[in-house]
């Protein structure tokens, strides 16, 4: 991914639901799995993975503010293959990622430039 590696971790917050919803696409995308919306709504995200028996599994809910998501539980286990055909690899998302890869070499370039 261009941010980073992504992992979670009980307690973890993130600003909203939608932010969390993104980042959730992108750890798809970077681990090779599709995975299941169980609940998908303001207040709460339960996803798992979608091959039947992988334990895999993520649940965040509000916090008391009603904005912030705070992942409750989360069992980063798979006990499946890799999947090489993700249903979140859409145009738009691969268009976020080439703007957001040329927008980091474009800063590196200048900064190397002033500093030459």
């Amino acid at each position: 991914m261009v941010g980073g590696h992504i992992e979670f971790e009980v307690g973890q917050t993130h600003d909203t639901v939608y932010s969390l919803r993104a980042l959730l696409k992108d750890y798809a995308l970077q681990e090779d799995i599709n995975y299941k919306k169980m609940k998908n709504d303001y207040n709460r995200l339960t996803y798992k993975c979608e091959n039947e028996g992988c334990p895999w599994r993520l649940h965040a809910s509000n916090m008391l503010n009603d904005v912030i998501m705070q992942l409750k539980t989360y069992n980063n286990k798979h006990e499946c293959h890799r999947v090489y055909r993700s249903e979140d690899a859409r145009s738009k998302w691969i268009a976020s990622m080439f703007e957001t890869m040329s927008r980091t070499i474009l800063i590196s370039s200048v900064g190397l430039l002033q500093i030459s």
